[in-house]
C-alpha cells in the first residue's frame, strides 16, 4: 500500500510498517501513524497546545513555559 491509500482512504496498517526514504512527507506519515488520537495538526488550538506555542507572544520565543 502507499501513503495516499492510508491518508485518503483511511486504510488500516499493521502494527509494524516500513517507511522507505526519509523526506519530509515520510516523516509526516510516520508521525501520523504513531498518533493514538485525532490529528492535532487539523486544529489550531490543539496544535498550539500540543507544541506549547504561546499565540499571545507574551513569552520569550513564543513558547509557553512548561509546568
Amino acid at each position: 500500500m502507499n501513503y495516499y491509500d492510508v491518508l485518503k482512504h483511511h486504510i488500516t496498517t499493521g502494527h509494524q510498517v516500513a517507511i522507505i526514504l526519509a523526506g519530509g512527507l515520510d516523516f509526516d506519515i510516520a508521525q501520523y501513524l504513531c498518533q493514538e488520537t485525532d490529528n492535532s495538526s487539523q486544529s489550531i488550538d490543539a496544535f498550539t497546545h500540543q507544541w506549547n506555542i504561546d499565540t499571545t507572544i507574551s513569552q520569550p520565543g513564543g513558547i509557553h513555559p512548561k509546568g
